[in-house]
Parts: C-alpha cells; structure tokens; sequence
C-alpha cells in the first residue's frame, strides 16, 4: 500500500512538472450557443416565413419548408421592390436567392415543418405538422447573450385532436410577448377538404351512390355528349373550416419543457377554439363538366398578427381554395364506365382563388384582398420567374407562408413544388397591407 501512494505521488509530481514545462492548461465549460453551419443551397417546398434583419449572415428572409426536416433557410432579398408602400401596387414579386442551410441540434426528426415564429432577433419557433410541436431554433447570436431556450427542445405541443386529417392540420403560428415573460400562442388548422387517398377507405368511402348528374357537353367536333357522373360521399367531399386555436393566458416558453396545448373541460385546458368561416366561392359554369366540377373552399395556410391602425381584427391569415378530392367516377349514356377520376382532370383546379383576409380572435372575417393579376406595367421588375411564360399562373401557384415585410407590406412566398408550370422557382409576392386593401378586389364575393 505504502509502494502504491509513493508510486502516485511521483506521478502527480511527474504530471505538474509537465504542465509547468508546456505552460498551464486552462479548461472551461461554455455555456454559448453553438454556432450553426451553413451550406448553399434552396429549399424545396417552402411552407412558412419570417422576416430577420438582425441576423448575422445578412439573409433577411428565414423560411422553413414541409420537404425539409430538421433545418431552416435563410435567404436574400436583393431582388425585393423597394418603393413605398402608399406608392406600391397592392402586388409585386420577387425572386428568392441565395439561401443558406441551417441544420438544427438535436431536430433530425422533426419533420413536415409549416410556419416559422421569431421570438426575438435569431431565435425562432418552427411549427412542426407532424409532431404538432413548436421546436426551438437559433441563429448566430451575440456570443455573450444568453438564450431563452436550448435548440432542438420541444417547447409547446398540441393536443392530438389537432393531427392532420387527410392531409390537413396544423399549418401556421405566432407568438407574442407578454409583460410578465409570458408568450401568448396562436395556432392555425388549416381546414379544407381532406384528401382521399390519405385517408383509410372507411373515411373516404368507396362507393359511388346515385342519383347520377346528368352531364351534356361538346365534343371537338361541336357535337354534344352526354354523361353521368357520380361521387363518393367520403369525408373527402366534406370542406371543414379552418381553426384558431388561441390560448387562455400567457405560457412561458423561457427553458427546457414542454409545454402541452389542450382544449376541453379538464384542468389541462389552457386552449380555445374559434373556427372561422370563409366564404364560399361561386361555380362557375356547368357544375358536372370535367373541366369545372369541383367545388372549391377555402384552406388557410399562414397567420400574422395585425397590425393595421383603422381596423381592430386581431390576425390576418392566409388562405387558398382547393376542390375536394372525392372519388369521382363518370359513365356514357349506355352506362358504361368511362372514367374514375382521382387525378385526371382535363386543368388545373387547385388554388383557384388565393386571398388574404383580418380575422378576429373569434373567427369573424374582416376585410380581404384577393391576390391575382400579378402582371401588368412595373409590377414584373422587368425579369420573368424561372422557367415561367404567364405571370398570372403565380396566382395560381400554392402560397403557403406569410409575414410582415414592412410597416404596410406584407410577404408571402410559394411551396415552390417542382411543377414548374404552376409553382414557379421560389418566389415571393409583396403586397400592401390591409389599410390599402380597399384598392383591390374583395374576396367577399367571389
């Protein structure tokens, strides 16, 4: 025993003999946020936006995307129209570029992200529709300033009854500050028809009752055709509204946990419902052609808050019409089968109509503007979107993220999908704010 303490008091002796020869070793534990790296590169399927103008990497334009798990995107606004916004056209586009990949620590599960929320400069909540989360995110912050929360933690999840249906659910977030540091949080379902082929059959339904529609429609040729069609009567022919889910009192966010969003009778709620009801667009021509049989209703894909001066609506949000997705089947006047359409359609009929529109804490509609006619005079900048020849298909394309851009302008950009005729390169409309609305079309009545 005597031997074994001689033996390791020589080697303590050895050891600080070294450390005086090589010069003293200093160990710290940091408690800084990592830094995030970044690597070039465009999201695909963009679905949420905020604006930054406090970031380091001089990319104002922080986007998440549905196709893009775990990471967030910021990107450059040099194309961006700068005029003012009483000069402005109620529209004008830009293209998106040069974007920079963040991956997020410990997210790599977190997947089909919706919206994105800035707590304050470079740290961000990113809605997550598939874990029905708010996960944390940092930018490149001031080395000496300590953050609210680690990365990657879940800070707030939603009750199940909030999962997609269909394909539908959670699909846009704010959060807002309060006094006592405490954050109100707002949540949005985003509505619509459910689509039938996510949906087992017994909610979709397989059956195709009568009575049959009796349709009659020219040929090329100019001579008239008849048919029948039917449909099934699934939920997919169900247009639900879109939701508000707003909490009862602040929630603080500050740490690690996780905080759980209910609604209900229990002592757990902390959560009201408030649905809002959208109008519903007219049918335009023979309800049963192929060319036009669906009926559209409105999705809502993105909210903000409203910061309008002469209106008292507490958000706006974003929304598109889509047809539903029933199964349609369509026979000759023989009874014989001649479609059963669940893709073929003869055009396009999803977001016909894409609209802004103030919404109440109550789900009451206020103002609107209808987002269309993106062409005409200095509104193009004088460059075309990538491989796009019509630039009123922009108002086609599928719009999903929202945020305020300026005092009066507001920003929105496409899922940017691939399909390049109907969602072009990632683009992104600036459009007046709602005290301007008055300017455009209404989408009261449409």
């Amino acid at each position: 025993m005597r031997s074994f303490i001689i033996g390791a008091v020589v080697a303590l002796a050895t050891a600080a003999a070294v450390l005086y020869y090589f010069g003293h070793i200093k160990i710290e534990v940091s408690s800084k946020p990592a830094k995030p790296t970044a690597v070039s590169r465009t999201p695909l399927e963009v679905s949420g936006i905020v604006v930054d103008r406090d970031r380091k990497d001089g990319k104002p334009l922080v986007l998440v995307a549905d196709e893009e798990a775990g990471r967030y995107f910021s990107c450059s606004d040099s194309d961006a129209p700068a005029v003012a916004s009483n000069k402005a056209p109620l529209v004008k586009y830009f293209e998106i570029g040069d974007c920079l990949e963040y991956k997020i620590k410990n997210a790599s599960a977190a997947t089909d992200f919706e919206s994105i929320e800035m707590i304050r400069a470079n740290e961000y909540l990113i809605l997550s529709e598939s874990l029905r989360a708010l996960v944390a995110a940092h930018g490149k912050t001031n080395s000496n300033k300590a953050t609210l929360f680690s990365e990657g933690t879940l800070k707030a999840q939603y009750y199940n009854a909030y999962s997609e249906v269909g394909g539908h659910g959670l699909e846009g977030v704010v959060v807002r500050n309060d006094a006592n540091l405490g954050h109100q949080i707002v949540g949005l379902w985003e509505g619509g028809y459910p689509e039938h082929k996510r949906m087992v059959e017994e909610l979709s339904g397989e059956d195709c009752p009568p009575p049959l529609t009796k349709v009659v429609k020219p040929d090329a040729n100019g001579k008239d055709i008849t048919s029948y069609y039917c449909r099934n009567v699934g939920l997919d022919a169900t247009a639900l509204d879109p939701v508000l889910i707003v909490t009862n009192k602040p929630i603080v966010l500050i740490g690690d946990e996780t905080v759980g969003i209910e609604r209900g009778d229990g002592e757990d709620e902390n959560a009201r419902e408030a649905p809002i009801i959208l109008p519903v667009p007219a049918i335009n021509g023979p309800v049963a052609t192929l060319n036009n049989r669906f009926n559209q209703r409105f999705r809502a894909t993105d909210l903000v808050w409203n910061r309008s001066t002469t209106d008292q609506s507490d958000y706006i949000i974003l929304a598109s019409t889509a047809p539903d997705r029933a199964k349609y089947k369509v026979f000759d006047d023989k009874g014989k089968k001649v479609v059963e359409d669940d893709e073929q359609k003869t055009e396009r009929t999803d977001f016909v109509y894409t609209c802004l529109f103030e919404v109440s804490a109550k789900g009451e509609t206020g103002r609107s503007l209808l987002i269309k006619d993106i062409s005409d005079g200095d509104n193009s900048n004088g460059k075309v979107p990538t491989g796009q020849t019509n630039i009123k298909n922009l108002a086609a394309a599928n719009w999903e993220g929202l945020a305020w851009y300026g005092d009066n302008q507001l920003v929105i950009v496409n899922d940017n999908g691939g399909d390049i005729k109907w969602e072009p390169a990632l683009t992104a409309l600036v459009v007046s704010g709602p005290d301007d609305w008055s300017k455009g079309k209404s989408c009261d009545n449409l």
